[in-house]
């Protein structure tokens, strides 16, 4: 997450804004792969399933909104979270946590479900 505003975000170039930090450090990692800037991915945790995913490489890219990958890696990571049309227990679901270079990113179930609302109607998806 470039910028905490979910209204705005933006990259400063050259350097950084150190506000939007709130005393966080930035993370380095090394390129295991050029092509799209690839990270070693070793882990995805769905809750307290732990899954092997040290044959994957991990690609941060900021233009994305969904999470993408192969179907068997996806299916396995989203198998212990139920699907909620009607956004019902939404804060039941777990946090999805990818390891990269043993170090643990985590998305709570506001970051990676989708809330969309069509003709009045608000509906979420796994995204």
């Amino acid at each position: 997450n470039l910028n905490l505003n979910p209204d705005e975000s933006y990259i400063t170039i050259p350097g950084y804004e150190t506000s939007v930090l709130k005393g966080k450090e930035f993370q380095f990692h090394n390129v295991v792969e050029e092509r799209y800037y690839s990270l070693q991915l070793n882990q995805i945790k769905s809750g307290d399933k732990v899954i092997d995913a040290s044959k994957y490489k991990a690609v941060i890219d900021s233009g994305t909104s969904v999470l993408v990958g192969p179907a068997a890696l996806v299916k396995e990571m989203i198998a212990n979270v139920p699907q909620q049309p009607d956004c019902a227990k939404l804060d039941q679901l777990p946090t999805l946590t990818f390891v990269i270079d043993n170090t643990n990113y985590e998305l709570t179930p506001e970051d990676y479900v989708l809330k969309i609302t069509e003709f009045g109607q608000t509906q979420c998806v796994t995204g």
